[in-house]
């Protein structure tokens, strides 16, 4: 009576072998997540543009010029603040005081390279997003285009 020695190595191989598995699978899932949320954050905020753009007739660029060539405005890095907070309820740059973008789930720089929740603060801070393969943060990227009438965000 009882399991032999090979009985209970082949349950652990098999054990062990599904749960490769599976583990495997869940990683593939929370990187399409991620893919997923970093797309759809960048549609919401493409969204918030457009709402200030049909609210006040003009894009909010923060007082920074398009190239007058090619009639765009690329708004990299730690410059996205300018934009963003054009958006936010309290700015100077939203004299209605719309709240345009809801910041309750994006995350900004907080003190060095620590990112957190924002809590729509009055000063201008970055909207960012973490970059789990590479451990950075990175910015949001606003890209206007007034040939074209139409903004981007990468």
């Amino acid at each position: 009576p009882g399991f032999t020695l090979v009985e209970l190595l082949v349950v652990m191989v098999v054990i062990a072998l599904l749960g490769t598995i599976i583990i495997g699978s869940a990683q593939v899932v929370v990187r399409i997540s991620r893919d997923k949320r970093y797309s759809l954050t960048c549609q919401v905020l493409k969204t918030a543009l457009w709402r200030y753009r049909s609210e006040y007739n003009r894009w909010p660029t923060g007082g920074m010029s398009p190239d007058p060539k090619t009639l765009t405005l690329t708004v990299q890095g730690a410059d996205n603040s300018k934009v963003f907070d054009m958006l936010r309820e309290g700015s100077s740059g939203n004299p209605k005081g719309i709240r345009f973008l809801d910041e309750t789930t994006l995350f900004t720089v907080v003190s060095g390279e620590r990112i957190a929740l924002s809590r729509a603060p009055s000063e201008l801070m970055p909207l960012v997003y973490a970059d789990r393969d590479t451990g950075t943060n990175c910015y949001f990227n606003v890209v206007f285009d007034m040939d074209s009438d139409s903004v981007d965000v990468k």
